[in-house]
């Protein structure tokens, strides 16, 4: 079985969230601070057939049936539940550098992070919030 996955690759600091600070040295050949962390959120090819005209829902279905939500290396994120504010509310709230939002009942859109179920919500936090639009 093979699988092509959509992925950020993060390092998670003491709280448990994203921190790009401590990615970058990870990266770029340094080896200190927290070990790095694939978030799995979507599974666009399975097996050599693309599953892109499958709605999210039905293509989490098959990424949780191919990984444990959490392992060593790797998390697949839980579904915020809501509406589109109450979702940004919550991202504020927590101070999260990005997140990109996608609506359950859509099909895979190549490349898009900005469209019809789809919203990116870049580097919310202290210093810059983008104003999301509804997915």
């Amino acid at each position: 079985m093979g699988a092509s996955l959509n992925l950020d690759l993060v390092c998670l600091g003491a709280d448990g969230k994203p921190d790009f600070h401590a990615l970058r040295p990870r990266i770029t050949g340094g080896h200190t601070g927290p070990a790095a962390t694939f978030i799995a959120f979507d599974v666009p090819h399975l097996d050599g057939h693309a599953t892109r005209c499958l709605l999210y829902h039905e293509r989490r279905q098959i990424l949780t049936s191919l990984m444990a939500p959490t392992g060593p290396c790797w998390r697949i994120p839980e579904p915020l539940p809501g509406l589109p504010a109450d979702v940004v509310a919550v991202i504020r709230h927590e101070r999260v550098e990005g997140v990109i939002a996608k609506h359950l009942d859509h099909r895979y859109q190549p490349g898009n992070i900005e469209g019809p179920g789809v919203c990116g919500i870049p580097h919310i936090g202290p210093f810059t919030v983008w104003e999301s639009r509804p997915v």
